[in-house]
This record gives structure tokens, sequence and C-alpha cells, in this order.
């Protein structure tokens, strides 16, 4: 008997010297020590998330300064090349492009101002909207026009605020307003500006308004000794 109990304290010091815990098989005692390295690492995983997460809000928050403080430099670049900026109040949203040339009084309209090249997006909202008319102070060529007008905190207008500003805009007003805008999925965007300018008539002499389209690669806005075209421009960007 006292043999029998000496080997079985034996055998159970050997279990446990082995890692071995009574009612626990070894198989569990895997699982267990597994899941316990999952979580390790899990923790570690977390930390490590956090730690680059705080780093990147650091870096974000950094790169928003800069970009501020670029974006007021490029406001203040940009307004030194502006000679003056006017605001009219246009009705928008109530007319097709017919209509709106049919208001305007025209005395020449250019043939390729069609519904066809130039289309109205009738998601338009009806009613008043201020734009600005914006006069460069030199000649100023499209693409960097529309480069200092986004730097203004403003935004290009479509052909319909064209043809709204012309339904108010009267013969005899000083400057000639172009809207260039971003080229578009309309072919004619991608070679033309529209502008409504002053029109001399050929056998009478008169003035009157014409509604016209200019090469868009040899387009300039701002003083030049012909025209000193203004860019007409929205406070707001449109969303269709």
């Amino acid at each position: 008997m006292r043999k029998f109990i000496i080997l079985l304290l034996v055998f159970g010091s050997s279990a446990i010297a082995y890692g071995q815990v009574p009612g626990k098989s070894r198989a569990e005692l895997d699982s267990i020590r597994i899941a316990k390295l999952e979580a390790n690492k899990a923790a570690r995983q977390a930390k490590l998330d956090s730690i680059q997460s705080i780093r990147d809000a650091k870096i974000a928050a950094r790169q928003a300064k800069l970009d501020s403080i670029q974006r007021e430099k490029d406001f203040k670049t940009a307004l030194k090349s502006i000679e003056n900026i006017d605001t009219i109040s246009v009705e928008i949203g109530r007319l097709n492009l017919l209509e709106y040339i049919a208001a305007g009084n025209y005395r020449k309209v250019d043939d390729k101002i069609t519904e066809k090249n130039f289309v109205i997006r009738p998601s338009v909202k009806p009613g008043k909207v201020k734009v600005a008319l914006v006069q460069f102070a030199k000649q100023t060529p499209v693409d960097l026009a529309l480069k200092t007008v986004k730097q203004l905190y403003l935004y290009p207008a479509s052909i319909e605020y064209l043809l709204a500003v012309g339904t108010c805009y009267e013969v005899g007003e000083e400057f000639p307003i172009a809207a260039p805008i971003e080229p578009n999925g309309i072919r004619m965007t991608r070679v033309y500006i529209p502008a409504i300018e002053i029109a001399v008539g050929e056998i009478s002499g008169e003035k009157g308004k014409m509604l016209s389209l200019y090469p868009r690669d040899s387009f300039y806005l701002g003083f030049d000794l012909d025209q000193n075209f203004l860019f007409l421009a929205l406070f707001e960007p449109v969303t269709e």
C-alpha cells in the first residue's frame, strides 16, 4: 500500500512537472496558450494602431495648417492680378436656351450656340442669384484665369448664367463679358468660350448686343488693345 501511494505521488509530480494540470488535457492547455498569445498579439497591434492613428492625426493637422497658409498666399497673389470685382443679381432656372436668347434681344448670335451644342441643365433651382464680374488687371489666358478665380473662392459659370446676365445687360455697358468654364462632356466647351459683347451694325452703325464664341486656345481676359473681357463667376459651385 505504501509503495502504491509513493508511486502515485511520483507520477503526479511528474505530470505537473510536464505542465499538465489535473482535469485539463494537453489539447485544452495548448488551446489556452494559443488564445493567450493571440490576445497579447491583438493587444500589441491595437496599441500600434493607436500610436499610428495619433501620428496620422498630427501629420494631417500639420498638412491642413500648411494648406491653409498656402491658400492664403494664393488668395493674396490672385488678388494682385485683379483690377476690380462687381456683382449683379440675375434670374436663372426659368428659361431654356432659345428663350434666354430671345429675352437678351441680341443683334447677332453665333450660329453654333444651339440647344444641341450648349445644354442648360434643368436641375438648376429657379430664382435670383448673385454673380461676380471679375476684371483682370492684364491680359490673362483662360487656364490661368480659371486658376486665379478659384484661388479667390469663386467658381466658373455655365452659359445659362451668361445668358441670364444678357437679359439685363444693357447696350452701352463698358466691358464685354465671357464665361470660361472647365472643359466638360460638351464638345463646344473644349473649343469655344461664349461671350456677350457690343456689336456695331455694319449699315446702321447702331450699337447692339452680340452673343459670340471665341476660340478657347487664343482667348484672353483682362486688358487688351481691342477688348477687355470680364470673367463671369459664381460665389457658390453649381451642383447638378
